[in-house]
């Protein structure tokens, strides 16, 4: 359950980094931010069941949460796959090209799994 949380989350976050998702990242980087009622109504449609599933498999691997605690969790692991595409960004124009382009994509997808993982691992008492 916990691979199939990261493999999902990993995947979403392969798309933001490929050149493809450049005109939705910014999309969704406004729409956020002002979203009008389609959009809000197109989120709720095409995003929200996915969320809903995927809370589903956070409370799972995490009973201690509720499931109001459990669509937080998912909501900031969503977040975060969807960020990398402005953390390559970032380090593009801070650091440079040339930096970016040394295995930077795979060094942020390893820590969206290491955070993943950290996130949904069993509290300990």
């Amino acid at each position: 359950r916990l691979n199939a949380v990261c493999a999902t989350l990993r995947r979403l976050a392969e798309f933001m980094l490929s050149k493809r998702s450049a005109p939705l990242a910014l999309f969704i980087g406004r729409a956020q931010l002002a979203p009008s009622p389609p959009i809000v109504r197109m989120l709720r449609e095409k995003v929200l069941p996915k969320l809903e599933s995927l809370a589903q498999e956070v409370a799972g691997l995490r009973p201690d949460l509720n499931l109001a605690q459990a669509k937080v969790i998912t909501i900031c692991l969503f977040g975060m796959s969807l960020g990398v595409r402005h953390q390559w960004a970032s380090m593009q124009m801070l650091l440079g090209h040339h930096v970016a382009e040394q295995g930077t994509a795979e060094i942020l997808l390893n820590q969206l799994d290491h955070s993943v993982r950290a996130l949904l691992a069993q509290p300990r008492n």
